[in-house]
């Protein structure tokens, strides 16, 4: 619960920094959110991994906010590595869902 807060918060902070980056990664935040619940249920993620990977999204929804708060709006670079950072939480996902 507290990663969908975090999430809504980071999503009014860059909503009004950068509108196309805050849909794109509510879409793409969704989504993940949707892999993690299936693996949960499945039973192919443990609730260790799963508070691993809430915390990773926790941090990642922070490092938005912080970026988004300079006034300025995200820089292509803040994209960037904003962007990156979702591929290894995307990919810690992947992993976890398979060991």
């Amino acid at each position: 619960m507290k990663s969908v807060f975090s999430m809504a918060i980071a999503m009014t902070v860059i909503l009004a920094a950068s509108p196309a980056f805050a849909g794109n990664y509510t879409r793409r935040a969704y989504s993940q959110q949707q892999r993690i619940n299936s693996g949960v249920g499945n039973g192919s993620i443990s609730s260790r991994e799963l508070a691993n990977l809430n915390q990773k999204q926790a941090n990642l929804n922070a490092a938005i906010v912080r970026d988004a708060q300079d006034g300025k709006g995200l820089t292509r670079a803040e994209k960037y590595k904003l962007n990156r950072r979702a591929d290894n939480i995307s990919r810690a996902i992947y992993k976890n869902k398979r060991n």
